[in-house]
Formats: structure tokens, C-alpha cells, sequence
């Protein structure tokens, strides 16, 4: 606690048996006497996993077990949103606004992004891809259009995408 608010918490979880962070209502974070507002969040462990290789990050809604909930019709695991920051200012305030960009990246190789990026199950191998983008066939391409955006999504092996109004475009073949 700083100040009468929780800053952050780690403990271990009572069921999975490691560590749990948790944070909430954290506006900055000291280290000592230093109050640090940019934060990284980065797991690092005290050696690596195996012959020069890093440990891997899981960042996971909650996990819903039917076996706990018995009578229930059906199951939804939780969401994950990651988002850039939020911009606004009350009335009478006329000061322009520029929210925070989502930037999504593979790892870094002397400073340049050599990283790849899955959207879905990634692919069994990379190959020689660097600073690419899979998109995993989907297991059910979408069929009911909705207002205002659209579906990018691979069936396969080839890349569409369906509009407001249905319409489904093949934007590159497998």
C-alpha cells in the first residue's frame, strides 16, 4: 500500500501454485524514492530455460473448468484487451486529443525487430520469415456481417476480408 492504495500485488495463486501479479488502481511505480510513470513489464527469469533460450510470457483471460460449474449451459473464457492509452478532456476543455497507439512487434535482434507475429496458432515453422505476419486459417470464417469494420481472416492459406455488407473480397491467394 502507498498512500491507502494498493500499488502492486504479487502472491502466489492459490490453485496454480506460482506467482499471480496483480495490479490495480496504479497510476505510477516507485522503485525506492523514485516515482516512475513508463513502466515495462518484462519476465525475466534468474537463468535461461535451456542452451541460450528465454523463458516464454503467457498473458491469458480467466480460465473458465465446466467441471466446476456443473448446471451451466455453456462456457466463455475471458478476454484480453490490450490497448493504448485513452486521451480526453472535460468540457470546457478544447485541447486537442491523440490517443495512444497499439504497436504490436516480434523480439529485437541488435535493436531492430527481427520478431515475428501470430494472429492465431503460429505456423510449426517460421522458416526464414523476419519482422512477418502469420494469420492462422480460421476455424470458422465469419458469415454474418457487421456495421462499421470488417473481417480480416485466412482460409486455406488465402487472405480475405468481409465487409460491412457481406461482401467477402480474396485479397491474396494461397
Amino acid at each position: 500500500m502507498l498512500s491507502g492504495r494498493a500499488v502492486a500485488k504479487l502472491e502466489n495463486h492459490p490453485t496454480l501454485g506460482r506467482p499471480l501479479l496483480h495490479l490495480s488502481e496504479v497510476s505510477s511505480v516507485y522503485f525506492g524514492n523514485t516515482n516512475y510513470r513508463d513502466v515495462e513489464f518484462l519476465y525475466q527469469g534468474a537463468a535461461l530455460a535451456g542452451d541460450g533460450e528465454g523463458f516464454d510470457m503467457l498473458i491469458r483471460g480467466q480460465s473458465v473448468n465446466a467441471a466446476r460449474f456443473p448446471e451451466t449451459t455453456s462456457l466463455r473464457g475471458g478476454d484480453v484487451t490490450i490497448a493504448g492509452g485513452d486521451a480526453s478532456a472535460p468540457a470546457p476543455y478544447e485541447i486537442p486529443l491523440d490517443a495512444g497507439e497499439l504497436i504490436l512487434r516480434g523480439g529485437r535482434r541488435q535493436s531492430v525487430t527481427a520478431g515475428n507475429v501470430a494472429i492465431g496458432d503460429p505456423p510449426s515453422e517460421w522458416g526464414d520469415a523476419e519482422g512477418a505476419v502469420w494469420v492462422d486459417d480460421a476455424l470458422t470464417p465469419p458469415t454474418t456481417p457487421q456495421p462499421g469494420g470488417g473481417y480480416l481472416f485466412a482460409k486455406e492459406g488465402a487472405l480475405y476480408w468481409m465487409g460491412s455488407r457481406g461482401t467477402v473480397t480474396l485479397v491474396a491467394p494461397p
